[in-house]
């Protein structure tokens, strides 16, 4: 019973990994993001805010949820949190990355 229990869930997550993938990918970032010199010495920031890409990615790979990342910032949408994975997704598929010395 507790592999069929695992097997289900693994399933039931990998679904939902597809579905926020293509979501993420069929969101315009270009809608909530923006770049100008005269913001945040042009850091891509979320439109109409000075909360930079930077930070929220920086939040997402320190482990905190969407909900959390929205509890603090308010004024921010869910679908701007995800433009911000569509930018840097869209950053490393057109190879704008930067190399890692060793």
């Amino acid at each position: 019973m507790n592999k069929i229990y695992f097997f289900v869930c693994y399933y039931k997550k990998l679904y939902l990994y597809k579905n926020l993938l293509n979501y993420i990918q069929m969101i315009n970032w270009k809608e909530y993001i923006a770049s100008t010199p005269q913001i945040m010495y042009g850091k891509p920031v979320i439109k109409n805010t000075r909360v930079s890409v930077e930070l929220i990615l920086e939040k997402l790979a320190e482990g905190q949820t969407i909900s959390s990342i929205l509890e603090g910032y308010p004024h921010l949408k869910e679908e701007s949190i995800y433009a911000c994975l569509a930018y840097a997704m869209d950053c490393v598929k057109n190879e704008l990355i930067y190399s890692i010395a060793s």
